[in-house]
């Protein structure tokens, strides 16, 4: 009778079931960790890029000439539009965007700095010669994916 309940003749269904169970888990923790990583990757691959070009956009706003009135531009890499132009505006501005960022839009705009803050611009010169220059990023679904506002001093 001993030698009965020692025998071993291999795994039951049960240990079976167990160990698969075992190894399915693992491989879930490691897929759904994989899933994150290449999530995460995207993003900060969107964030990463909407850096460079509101940077860059910002920079060559700067560099031009001061404009003194309100305006404001849209631009991708296959086109440029505005109801608001820029006096420094003329066919070789704004340069689009390199084909790279094809699945982006760059909106820039000029207003007048508010300096006491009451959203009214009670006289001529109450911006104190400031324009407060916005530079909005969209991905290819118009989500804002970075906004960077900046000040230029009129000379």
């Amino acid at each position: 009778m001993l030698r009965i309940l020692n025998r071993n003749n291999g795994i039951s269904l049960i240990e079976a079931i167990i160990a698969l169970a075992i190894i399915c888990s693992v491989g879930a923790v490691f897929l759904t960790g994989l899933d994150i990583g290449i999530r995460s990757e995207k993003v900060h691959g969107q964030q990463a890029d909407s850096r460079i070009l509101a940077t860059g956009t910002m920079e060559f706003v700067k560099s031009q000439p001061c404009s003194d009135n309100t305006w404001s531009y849209m631009v991708s890499s296959s086109e440029w539009s505005s109801s608001q132009l820029p006096s420094w505006w003329d066919e070789n501005n704004p340069p689009l965007l390199d084909s790279v960022y094809s699945s982006y839009s760059i909106n820039v705009s000029a207003q007048d700095f508010d300096k006491d803050n009451d959203g009214i611009l009670e006289v001529p010169g109450d911006d104190d010669g400031i324009r407060r220059l916005t530079v909005k990023v969209y991905d290819n679904s118009a989500r804002v994916t970075l906004s960077l506002e900046d000040y230029k001093a009129m000379q």
